[in-house]
């Protein structure tokens, strides 16, 4: 069977790869066909193909191929070939490969950022704020007004 090989003659078994290899062989002699994953991907073990090869969390990509890191603003939280997830509005995060929504920090008093924000630098202060992006927001004086 493809994902397995066997090195000696007799009856033995037939040995799985090891996870995070596959082997596409049949009638495999040696551990040396199984071939590793690509980068940020595994397999479970006895895996027949590249396509076995799922991207890690933080990671996004078709299964079998290259896996990239979610950018900053982003996380993905499962294994597989979904799409990483964007921080929600008010909130941001500088971290690439993030795994989970709890790298995704909010934005300062007053202030907010369009969902997928990649730094404290796109938190703008509110309407009614004012100050310096990505810092503190104070409320406008007495007789002034921020649109």
């Amino acid at each position: 069977d493809v994902g397995t090989f066997k090195r000696v003659n007799g009856s033995s078994e037939c040995e799985a790869c090891e996870a995070g290899k596959y082997s596409n062989w049949t009638a495999a002699t040696a551990e040396s066909t199984c071939m590793a994953c690509p980068a940020h991907s595994h397999s479970p073990s006895g895996s027949g193909g590249v396509d076995r090869c799922i991207c890690n969390v933080g990671y996004s990509g078709l299964d079998g191929g290259s896996c990239g890191a979610c950018d900053v603003g982003t996380f993905k939280r499962v294994n597989g070939s979904s799409e990483c997830e964007a921080c929600e509005a008010g909130k941001y995060s500088n971290w690439t490969a993030a795994t989970a929504e709890s790298t995704c920090m909010a934005c300062p008093a007053h202030s907010h950022s369009p969902s997928g924000s990649g730094g404290v630098d796109r938190c703008i202060c509110n309407v009614g704020y004012s100050g310096l992006d990505g810092g503190s927001c104070g409320a406008c004086d007495v007789g002034t007004f921020k649109r």
